[in-house]
């Protein structure tokens, strides 16, 4: 099965939380596709569509027309993000109101779990694995076994998709923004935020390793070139597209 997948015109895709950027520029980086906060009307499509780029978006609250050219640039629906087993019923709910969708809008549905992983993939197609953060309690090798646990359970009916923060967790940056405010404050005034780019990247090769077929970025604000941190996070999803390549 793994020499099929690679032998194969396929891809991993990588999916970016869209923040406004621009979108031929997230293209040059080799995204594929954003996630998107709500219904891009059919002008956003059509830019969309002009960059080459798809996305994932909430399902419609009401029926709506859209062009048979611009309808495919939407590959799927999203039903939850950050789910967990109190959700599960917002879910269904949303699952319902795409089966009540036109044929020509039927996408899968993809949604990103926090907890019972084996129930949400009954729900959507595409159940997200959010990565363990390199910050969080137990050792790698754990953390790999479970990775590798939950994306054979969701690949049962999906590809395997996972989600990666672009950057630190902020809990983590304010962490240290407040001890350098008291080691050093005038430094802490002009201390840019806590980057991981080499750490992102290995999450991401971590997460190939553990069977992904899909990765997600998370971010916490638009992503830029503007300082020397934000550089690094750019390059770094640049380099994890070539070595995709």
């Amino acid at each position: 099965a793994e020499e099929r997948f690679w032998a194969g015109p396929n891809r991993i895709p990588l999916w970016l939380q869209y923040q406004g950027e621009s979108l031929p520029w997230l293209r040059s980086l080799g995204v594929t596709g954003l996630l998107l906060n709500k219904l891009p009307s059919e002008e956003q499509l059509a830019k969309l569509q002009s960059a080459d780029l798809s996305a994932i978006c909430p399902p419609p609250s009401h029926p709506v027309e859209i062009a048979d050219n611009l309808a495919p640039v939407i590959q799927g629906w999203l039903v939850g993000a950050a789910l967990d087993g109190k959700q599960a019923d917002l879910a269904r709910q949303q699952a319902d109101r795409v089966a009540a969708l036109e044929h020509k809008l039927a996408r899968p549905l993809v949604g990103e779990a926090l907890e019972q992983y084996w129930n949400f993939s009954r729900i959507a197609d595409e159940v997200i694995v959010p990565v363990p953060d390199p910050n969080s309690a137990g050792t790698e090798a754990s953390k790999q076994a479970w990775l590798s646990r939950k994306l054979a359970t969701v690949r049962q009916r999906g590809q395997g998709w996972v989600s990666i923060n672009a950057g630190l967790s902020p809990a983590i940056d304010e962490q240290y923004q407040q001890a350098l405010a008291v080691v050093d404050p005038e430094l802490a005034l002009q201390a840019e935020p806590v980057i991981n780019p080499l750490g992102m990247r290995l999450q991401a090769v971590k997460a190939v390793a553990a069977g992904a077929r899909g990765i997600l970025f998370r971010t916490q604000k638009p992503l830029a070139v503007h300082s020397s941190t934000e550089r690094a996070t750019v390059a770094a999803l640049r380099w994890m597209n070539n070595e995709m390549n």
